[in-house]
């Protein structure tokens, strides 16, 4: 997941959501499941992961795969508004996905070591960038992730953004 849009034609998966990973969406799917493959543009990814923020009963047999679809929005998406979107929608469905969420972006940015000079680097950096994001959504993963990595100067960083 990266806080800076992509540009055209950057690495990484060309699809999200159920669709195109093996598995192809069941009549249980909520259709707002199928328009998070990129297939479709960034305003109905963005609606479609808004769409599945809103859990009801009748979702509740596809949850998990809900789940797996925002997971992979959030992470991969080349929109910042399509991934800020996934990221409040998982909010909705348990915040402990933003700790998960958390530690998946942890892991990519290889945690929150100090570099040696006293500043810190990989997730501690992003996280902290993200505190001051425009968008409430990477704030709140911010705050969410800086909990995750334990960095020792989380606590001012806090403090200073909200």
């Amino acid at each position: 997941m990266d806080d800076r849009p992509r540009p055209d034609g950057a690495d990484g998966s060309a699809e999200s959501g159920g669709t195109g990973r093996g598995g192809r969406p069941t009549d249980d799917d909520p259709p707002a499941l199928a328009r998070l493959d990129r297939r479709f543009d960034a305003s109905t990814r963005r609606e479609a992961a808004e769409a599945l923020g809103s859990p009801s009963s009748s979702m509740s047999a596809a949850a998990s795969r809900i789940v797996d679809g925002l997971f992979e929005a959030a992470l991969d998406d080349p929109d910042e508004t399509v991934r800020a979107a996934a990221i409040e929608s998982l909010y909705f469905h348990g915040d402990d996905h933003l700790d998960r969420l958390g530690r998946r972006v942890a892991d990519r940015r290889g945690g929150g070591a100090e570099d040696g000079s006293g500043k810190t680097s990989g997730a501690a950096e992003t996280f902290s960038r993200w505190l001051r994001h425009d968008r409430a959504a990477y704030r709140m993963l911010g705050a969410t992730g800086l909990s995750t990595v334990g960095d020792e100067g989380a606590a001012p960083r806090l403090r200073e953004a909200f």
